[in-house]
Order: structure tokens, then C-alpha cells, then sequence
């Protein structure tokens, strides 16, 4: 168990990524302890040793509409997507009272948005809010925050506030597909065509897309991870935390921008805190 809470595992889940750290950590344990560290941790070290994470995409077929992230819904635990690479992503995952789980994000979307020479998004300009009634894990590490440190219902309202009191208005349904490939249809009519288009049906009947059309997206000072945490934070009751909990919320708050930097900090937390800290399980 101490290769798992060192300080060598610690560096290996932030060099090669968590699910590679746990694989190389866990191949060494005996069938009862790991059974013990996939429970603590989760996904990942369900993953490690042959189980299956994948929460899986639940789109909801009914009619009903909504607009904000969660509603209709009663917020029961609260989670953080983060998305590694070159620029990487962090997102807000709500778990709801229907045992799925909804989802929002905050970025430079749609196939208007201007470029830099690199080819990347510019790094200013419009940004887009996407709520959806489904959350898709594939290719993301989800961190689910301890209940009882934070007040879900709270949080969902703060991450919602940012778009109600700010000048966003949504794209209309049938407007979206000019804007988002996720949700345009194919051309042709083969079984496989058409499967796929009412796939992307669903997904347009259960996202929503914001814009308030004002260069507000900046890549350092308004972002994926500021528009994340700050209203996650907000939800946080700071007199209910752990001393562990308080080591990650401190962090939390002094590095807010970074999806990276944001990664590294909640791996830590599950790594060496085991679920008493901030984090309480992987999805």
C-alpha cells in the first residue's frame, strides 16, 4: 500500500497520468488489497485491474425542455471533468436524482471561432456555456467532491448565475447545427446514417449552447477551470472540510486557471488523502 500513498506514486500519476500510475502500482498487490484501492479510488484503479469504468452516454428521449445545467433535476454530488493535453479542459459534472449525471462547459466552441497560427482557438474572443443532460467520461478524468463539503444545489446555481445574469442567450435548436458539427446531421441514407443521426438528434434535444456574442473568454483570467471552480468553490462549506480537504481547497483557490495545474492538484488529493479529502471517488 505505501507504493500507492508515496510520494513515487505521487510524481508517476503527474509525469505518466493517473490510470498508467495505477496500473504500474497496482499489478503488485494481492486480489484483497486492490479490491480495498479500487474502491477508494475508483474508475481508475477500476480500470488497472480489468474492471469497467465507463459511465457511458445517457441522453434523455423525453420531450420535456430545459435550459440550465441540472434542471429539472435535484443535484445530489458534485464532480470535476478535467480533459489532459496541450491545453486541456475542465468541466462541472452533476450527479442527479435520477442516478445519472448532467454536465456543463465553458470554452471557445463552434466552427466560427477565430484561430491563431497555431491552429488552437484564440486565446480571446467569444466564449460559449454547453449544458447537457448526459455526461460523456470517455477520454477524461471525473473527480466526484466529497457530499459533505459542499452543498450541490448551491454550486449548480452559481455555475447557472453565470449565465443567466451575464447576457447569454441560447441558440435556438434548429440554429445550432450551423454553429456545432456534434449535432449536425449526415448526408445519405444507410442504416449506419441513420443510427448515427438520431444519436445526433438526442444530443441536440438535451444540450443547450449560450453565447452573449462579447469577447468575454480569456485563456489566463476567464475560462474552462475559472468558470469551473469558482462556482464549485462557492458551494464549498469551508467549516465542514477536513484538514485534508482544506490542503486542496487552499490550492484550489490559488491556481483556478489551469486545467493542468487543476489536475495535478485533485490526482493529489485522491492519491495521498484516499477519499478523506476533497475528492471522494473517480467515475
Amino acid at each position: 500500500m505505501s507504493a500507492i500513498t508515496g510520494a513515487g506514486f505521487a510524481s508517476g500519476a503527474i509525469g505518466a497520468g493517473l490510470n498508467e500510475a495505477l496500473i504500474n502500482n497496482l499489478k503488485g498487490l494481492d486480489p484483497g488489497t486492490a479490491q480495498i484501492v479500487s474502491g477508494i479510488i475508483g474508475a481508475a484503479a477500476a480500470k488497472a485491474i480489468g474492471g469497467n469504468a465507463l459511465v457511458g452516454v445517457s441522453a434523455a428521449t423525453s420531450g420535456t425542455k430545459w435550459n440550465y445545467l441540472a434542471e429539472d433535476h435535484t443535484p445530489v454530488q458534485i464532480g470535476i471533468s478535467v480533459k489532459d493535453g496541450i491545453v486541456g479542459h475542465v468541466g462541472i459534472v452533476v450527479e442527479t436524482d435520477t442516478g445519472e449525471y448532467d454536465s456543463a462547459d465553458y470554452g471557445r466552441y463552434g466552427e466560427d471561432v477565430e484561430k491563431s497560427s497555431s491552429g488552437f482557438e484564440a486565446p480571446t474572443g467569444h466564449g460559449t456555456f454547453i449544458t447537457r443532460w448526459f455526461y460523456n467520461p470517455d477520454e477524461k478524468y471525473t473527480f466526484m467532491i466529497n457530499p459533505e463539503y459542499i452543498d450541490p444545489v448551491k454550486a449548480v446555481a452559481a455555475y447557472n448565475d453565470q449565465i443567466k445574469n451575464n447576457g447569454y442567450t441560447q441558440i435556438p435548436m434548429e440554429e445550432t447545427a450551423n454553429f456545432f458539427r456534434e449535432v449536425r446531421l449526415k448526408d445519405g441514407n444507410s442504416e449506419e446514417v441513420k443510427e448515427q443521426n438520431e444519436h445526433t438528434k438526442k444530443i441536440n434535444e438535451n444540450t443547450q449552447y449560450y453565447r452573449n456574442y462579447t469577447s468575454d473568454y480569456h485563456l489566463t483570467a476567464h475560462n474552462c477551470a475559472t468558470t469551473t471552480t469558482i462556482p464549485i468553490l462557492q458551494g464549498i462549506s469551508f467549516d465542514k472540510l477536513s484538514p485534508e480537504a482544506k490542503v486542496t481547497v487552499r490550492r484550489l483557490m490559488k491556481n483556478p486557471f489551469d486545467p493542468a495545474t487543476i489536475l495535478t492538484i485533485l490526482s493529489d488529493d485522491i492519491v495521498y488523502f484516499l477519499g478523506k479529502g476533497l475528492i471522494s471517488r473517480m467515475i
